[in-house]
């Protein structure tokens, strides 16, 4: 999907794809397996995130802290006021996904002539 930034520059978003297998049953606590990953047939809908990880709150530098809630929630208004619908925050084991963000420029295939 494309998103707008500044209003006037574009950008592609690769949303879910996902890099290891899902770190649920006898993969918990163990380190990411990346043979063997999830398969699909054509194109892949890359327009939704995926869940997150489960996380306990931080238990860091309050003011630190802070700091990224804050640029976290600034970059997610960014997101979702370009989503059709607001975003749900889910949360499951099965969070090993990647989201890639790229100038709209640098999706088209160079020439190489």
């Amino acid at each position: 999907m494309y998103i707008t930034r500044f209003r006037t520059k574009r950008i592609a978003a690769y949303l879910g794809i996902p890099y290891a297998q899902p770190p649920i049953e006898f993969r918990r606590f163990a380190a990411p397996e990346y043979t063997d990953l999830p398969q699909w047939d054509g194109v892949r809908n890359a327009t939704l995130y995926a869940p997150d990880c489960m996380q306990s709150e931080a238990k860091s530098d309050e003011v630190q802290q802070r700091i990224w809630d804050k640029h976290d929630e600034l970059f997610m208004k960014l997101l979702e006021s370009q989503l059709e619908e607001p975003r749900k925050k889910e949360y499951s084991e099965d969070c090993l996904y990647l989201n890639v963000y790229l100038p709209a420029d640098d999706t088209q295939p160079k020439n190489t002539d």
